[in-house]
């Protein structure tokens, strides 16, 4: 029992301690106002729930249940001026509960039973098996009434070549694409066809089309508007997430054994690009699961339990890297080589929105990315990638949108911090650098985005598929790209504890002072990230 106003936290001077490393030193504080009792947080850092619910202010009723990290807190008001009888096992004031499932396990398994009870995953691909990919393959077929569909899908290659394309699309029938017609089952196919269709019928001369035909505008219209999109687009759902067939339905996800369930030129790539881009999501799948571990671990004051969730995270990150990525290379040598001048006259621009206001298919509205930034507690998304990465997610599905949100509400980096644990600070540092190092996947990607890109620009591309930048040759707009991408990498969180970084040993000057010996390279400017003129 205690007297009003009262502050529960974790400091020993609050009226009620709560002895856990996820609670803050003043978390929150309750106070009678206006003859009421409201609970009030105080800026804590992995939030305050009553009845499940997170609250910032909150005037409580008899039979409320206020939880604060591992606690869970009822009460009761007397009056001192009365003689209560009291039962002598209800003076506990502050009991001790099991680890909740945290907000964003709750939404995963939310998001399976309701894609299970609908028979479709239309409010978006969520699963642990999974992850942000569908939990079954693709659907390879339409129903008898939309089988010039899928005829057409088989065609679209050699029509492209033959350049009788748009001539063959403008004399096909106008299908049905509303409900009665196409069950919801099947949009997911018929938005990714019906995109491909349009974007190959936009962009396969020079001179753009003064309109889609009816064929193509009327279904895709009506698909888009039932996914509800406002304005029809081909998202990255339609390109990458729901654009792939396995060749041996018993083998693995994986580029060799996959081929693209819509191909528009059925080149090497084509099906590198989009299918490696694929199967780097694919690659990401255990980071789901161990983001939940780790912030269920967090809750539960498990140091030991973190660290297991954050080596999987660090082995899978450093996987996806050093193993899938690398698949898109134009080495002709390589086993998988993507020749960059085809690259830049078919697929990279086959992205870019018909229709203004239009979302692009672009790298920044990958779900896992955005995932991992809300798991690492990303605050800053200034640059014009990040705003562009901001304006995608408002287009995602609801399953992932809420995700994301859940993310949020466990500090995982707080405890880190606050636990003061080396081996923990060691391998959280890891894994960031693992994901937004030079060495680690954004690295790895700003290079290759410089080395596509520039090419791109050289033989006649004038824009990109996501943040829109335009420019001719002349204006090197690919160095515009690699200072946006280097500046993204910074918005990123900071490690915990001092930063480690990386370097390679060269002749120079050795300065020594407090802070230990520095090497300085003579006439080299380049700061930290792989441009400083000190390494340590």
């Amino acid at each position: 029992m205690c007297a009003l106003p009262a502050t529960l936290g974790r400091d020993s001077g609050a009226a009620v301690v709560l002895d856990d490393a996820t609670v803050s030193r003043r978390h929150a504080r309750l106070e009678i106002v206006n003859n009421h009792l409201v609970l009030t947080d105080l800026g804590s850092s992995n939030g305050t729930y009553v009845n499940d619910a997170r609250v910032t202010r909150r005037m409580l009723v008899p039979g409320d249940r206020i939880r604060i990290g591992r606690y869970e807190l009822t009460w009761t008001s007397l009056d001192p001026g009365a003689t209560v009888l009291v039962d002598p096992g209800r003076l506990t004031v502050v009991r001790p509960v099991a680890p909740p499932r945290v907000a964003a396990r709750r939404v995963v398994e939310a998001a399976e039973a309701h894609n299970r009870r609908v028979g479709h995953e239309l409010d978006g691909f969520l699963s642990l098996a999974h992850g942000f990919l569908p939990a079954e393959p693709p659907l390879s077929a339409f129903p008898e009434s939309h089988r010039a569909w899928d005829e057409m899908t088989d065609r679209l290659p050699d029509l492209f070549r033959r350049l009788s394309l748009r001539r063959t699309f403008d004399a096909m029938p106008v299908l049905d694409a509303r409900p009665a017609a196409l069950p919801d089952r099947y949009l997911l196919r018929a938005s990714t066809l019906l995109g491909v269709f349009a974007h190959a019928y936009q962009y396969m001369a020079t001179d753009p089309p003064a309109a889609l035909p009816e064929s193509l505008l009327r279904p895709w219209t009506t698909v888009s508007r039932r996914l509800g999109k406002k304005i029809p687009a081909v998202s990255y759902i339609d390109l990458f997430f729901y654009n792939w067939r396995l060749r041996d339905p018993a083998g693995p996800r994986a580029l060799d054994n996959m081929d693209l369930l819509v191909p528009t030129w059925n080149n090497a790539a084509e099906r590198v690009f989009y299918l490696g881009t694929t199967e780097f999501a694919m690659g990401l799948t255990p980071v789901l699961g161990a983001m939940l571990d780790a912030q269920e671990a967090v809750v539960a004051d498990d140091p030991a339990a973190l660290e297991s969730a954050l080596l999987v995270i660090l082995d899978r990150l450093q996987y996806v890297t050093q193993s899938i990525y690398p698949q898109i290379d134009p080495n002709p040598r390589a086993q998988h080589p993507l020749d960059q001048v085809l690259w830049a006259k078919t697929v990279g621009t086959a992205g870019v929105p018909i229709f203004d206001g239009a979302p692009s298919p672009s790298g920044t509205a990958q779900p896992q990315i955005h995932a991992l930034d809300a798991f690492l507690e990303r605050r800053n998304y200034g640059s014009l990638v990040g705003q562009q990465s901001v304006y995608l997610a408002g287009f995602f599905p609801r399953h992932w949108q809420e995700l994301v949100a859940a993310l949020r509400e466990v500090s995982v980096r707080q405890y880190v911090e606050d636990t003061r644990n080396s081996t923990l600070r060691g391998i959280y540092n890891a894994m960031l650098d693992a994901y937004v190092g030079d060495r680690g996947w954004m690295g790895l990607h700003r290079i290759k985005a410089y080395g596509f890109l520039e090419v791109a620009f050289k033989v006649g591309r004038q824009v990109t598929t996501g943040a829109r930048f335009t420019g001719l040759f002349k204006d090197r707009t690919w160095d515009k790209v690699d200072t946006e991408l280097a500046v993204v990498r910074e918005e990123r969180r900071p490690p915990v504890g001092p930063p480690v970084v990386f370097g390679t040993a060269r002749r120079g000057r050795v300065v020594t002072g407090e802070s230990g010996a520095w090497t300085c390279y003579p006439g080299d400017r380049r700061h930290r990230s792989g441009r400083a003129p000190l390494a340590r």
